[in-house]
């Protein structure tokens, strides 16, 4: 990933306490948005939050959001690189992707990861990165070739593209493939060099013949030049969504858990969409913790329970300002000292709604649905999940996943996504016994 490593700063109490009540008014945002779409009510963007004490406070989103962005790049870096811990404010963003409203063109989610991810910083891009799944997911299933409507998502989707089109600098993606019929250097080297024509002295190895007789192979382009995008069409549709999910299976084993479960879930969905397979998929209701490892930043719905429900039921409670004192003492405690069980079956996050009965309507509404994509793409889901499927947390939903792809195009007759995903879930069979 693109992007430079901010100096190591000492990380003061002060700091860290600043990074809880930001994650906290966060989280209390988010959570209250949801309730109030939900509840089909409008008004100001700002939240008046009743607490137990009596007390209320008012989060202005503005303010809140001027913090994030027009900070400087250190505590950005720092900001983010906590915000990556926080299952809970995972939970509340994503619920807000999520929504019937995201993704218009003044969102402020669009605006914060179109913000942190043009930053040359590394913690804020995998931030961003880590909600890719949700935000592919929201787009293949939400846009239409005559709707400007998502223009916010498309201006975060075009923002990954063009930093990964800054970064080829116009060149193609080659690949150097090793050849058979080239003798071994060491065990062959006077045949090697006896034909060499003068052109090497002697039968000495040096760099300049190692460079000569590499240079005689012919790459394989894996892609070629990437043009510059300044808005989707359907000519630029396929080769945008093909790139940024290959910056994505790039840094998958650098995001969290979390990410790479929904990523599981949205190739499952998306492949399955339309089909009747998907009903025989086994459904994850829970993520179970195999230590009592609590983080600083699981404030408001992990508690003392070791299981987490997937999805989360309801709006959790708006309290979690009063817990800045007494959770900072835990601030060394993070998400990544928390270990979980495998994750088998089918998780809901993305089709949950708090309503049952709009939760129903919504799976009906997708079985209507069918998303077609061509076979380079899945080609990039298959290696994303193969970096997932030697996840131990993440094997068995992977497994469930190159299922769901091997299924899909045995109906659509695609014969080397058919191979590929046949030859990777015999590997993973055979391991298992």
């Amino acid at each position: 990933m693109e992007g430079t490593s901010t100096p190591i700063r000492k990380e003061s109490v002060q700091d860290k306490t600043t990074a809880s009540i930001l994650i906290n008014q966060l989280i209390t945002y988010f959570n209250s948005h949801c309730q109030k779409q939900n509840n089909e009510s409008g008004g100001s963007d700002d939240i008046l939050i009743n607490q137990s004490n009596g007390g209320a406070i008012n989060i202005n989103i503005e303010k809140l959001m001027k913090t994030l962005l027009e900070s400087i790049i250190n505590d950005i870096s720092f900001y983010a690189s906590l915000f990556l811990e926080s299952e809970s404010l995972f939970q509340s963003i994503l619920n807000s992707i999520l929504l019937d409203t995201f993704g218009s063109k003044n969102d402020i989610i669009c605006k914060w990861f179109y913000s942190w991810y043009n930053l040359n910083c590394i913690s804020s891009k995998k931030f961003v990165l880590s909600f890719l799944p949700a935000l592919m997911w929201v787009y293949l299933t939400k846009s239409h070739p005559t709707n400007n409507v998502l223009i916010g998502l498309e201006s975060c989707l075009i923002c990954i593209y063009n930093q990964e089109y800054i970064k080829r600098l116009g060149k193609e993606k080659i690949f150097n493939a090793p050849t058979l019929s080239l003798p071994s250097y060491i065990y062959k080297s006077d045949d090697l060099f006896s034909n060499s024509g003068g052109n090497i002295n002697g039968n000495s190895l040096t760099e300049s013949a190692l460079k000569l007789i590499t240079t005689q192979l012919k790459p394989i382009v894996l892609d070629k030049p990437l043009p510059r995008i300044e808005f989707i069409t359907s000519a630029n549709r396929i080769i945008l969504l093909k790139t940024i999910q290959s910056v994505y299976t790039q840094n998958i084993l650098l995001l969290s858990m979390f990410s790479r479960v929904i990523f599981c879930e949205m190739i499952t969905r998306i492949s399955s969409l339309g089909y009747k397979f998907i009903d025989n998929i086994p459904i994850c209701e829970r993520i179970s913790k195999i230590n009592n490892s609590k983080s600083l930043l699981n404030l408001s719905e992990i508690g003392e329970e070791e299981e987490l429900s997937i999805p989360t039921t309801g709006i959790t409670s708006t309290t979690t300002a009063n817990n800045n004192n007494s959770s900072s003492s835990n601030s060394n405690n993070l998400c990544n000292s928390v270990h979980y069980k495998p994750v088998i079956g089918l998780t809901n996050y993305l089709i949950h709604r708090d309503d049952i009965i709009k939760q129903n309507n919504y799976i009906q509404q997708l079985s209507k649905k069918r998303v077609f994509l061509p076979e380079s793409i899945y080609q990039e889901f298959i290696v994303a999940l193969t970096l997932c499927a030697f996840q131990e947390t993440t094997k068995e939903c992977a497994k469930i996943s190159i299922q769901s792809i091997n299924d899909r195009a045995s109906f659509d007759l695609v014969p080397e996504i058919i191979l590929s995903s046949n030859s990777l879930l015999h590997l993973l069979n055979v391991q298992k016994k």
